[in-house]
């Protein structure tokens, strides 16, 4: 499957933030293991709460791909 837009009101507007000015690269969950290299004190944020990435997640979780490519552009 491909993904051709996941973020598609800041791809209108040429920004990184969607039409509720959060980036869904912030909006995804960390691996355990990246989350030990954080800083002690830094709060770890909830994930998931913008639709583009819970449907994302839901996506990735049921069908498991073998390989995923993620392009950034602009």
């Amino acid at each position: 499957m491909v993904i051709p837009i996941l973020n598609i009101d800041g791809h209108q507007i040429n920004k990184r933030l969607n039409s509720r000015n959060v980036d869904l690269n912030r909006d995804f969950p960390i691996s355990s293991k990246r989350q030990s290299l954080l800083p002690k004190n830094e709060p770890i944020k909830e994930s998931l709460k913008e639709a583009e990435s819970f449907y994302l997640k839901k996506y990735l979780d049921q069908y498991n791909p073998e390989l995923l490519i993620s392009f950034h552009s602009k």
